[in-house]
């Protein structure tokens, strides 16, 4: 099935298992609910894309690049990531203005 375009589709409750499926696009697609376990996403881009309320459990996140983000709300480990984003902000410019 190599190549193929599913166009309005509706694959709603689907299984997908042992599936190969390198260099896909996923585009205007409402994942919603959706479960991921023993995925490789490694260098998959995510533009525009709704991560609100979602969990990541047991998730490697090396060398992973976030950027132009609203991390409001985001807890790494139970540490607010916006709160440490602004702390080292400001303890960046009180180093820059001495």
């Amino acid at each position: 099935m190599a190549e193929q375009s599913f166009t309005n589709a509706d694959l709603t409750a689907a299984i997908f298992s042992n599936v190969r499926m390198c260099s896909v696009r996923f585009d205007d697609v409402d994942m919603s609910c959706a479960n991921v376990y023993n995925a490789n996403l490694s260098a998959a881009r995510f533009d525009d894309v709704n991560l609100r309320g979602a969990t990541l459990r047991n998730v490697s996140l090396a060398n992973v690049r976030i950027d132009d983000c609203d991390v409001q709300g985001l807890t790494i480990d139970g540490f607010d990531v916006a709160r440490l984003i602004s702390e080292e902000r400001a303890r960046r410019q009180a180093a820059n203005n001495r």
